[in-house]
């Protein structure tokens, strides 16, 4: 997992390894966390939570792009502005 790798895209960063807010659009108020899992799948695996420590959550979800293309476009259809946060919650 590469911590604080990202890219733009649709006027939109995606951090890589780091935990964010979601500002706008779908689950506004909770969390993401975006892991590069190419070692393994060769895609993006996508957590979506309630609290700001994954690990604490008592609710959330995840999903899956194959590449930084199918990636973007989640987020751009989900409507997310994210607040990238500065601690890594990656960890316990």
């Amino acid at each position: 997992m590469s911590i604080a790798t990202y890219f733009s895209m649709n006027d939109n960063i995606i951090k890589i390894g780091i935990t964010g807010k979601i500002l706008a659009g779908r689950h506004k108020g909770w969390f993401i966390f975006v892991e590069d899992d190419s070692e393994n799948t060769g895609g993006y695996l996508i957590l979506v939570f309630n609290d700001s420590n994954r690990f604490n959550s008592s609710e959330g979800y995840d999903r899956w792009a194959e590449d930084q293309n199918t990636l973007s476009e989640m987020f751009k259809e989900a409507g997310w502005k994210i607040q990238w946060l500065e601690g890594n919650f990656s960890k316990t």
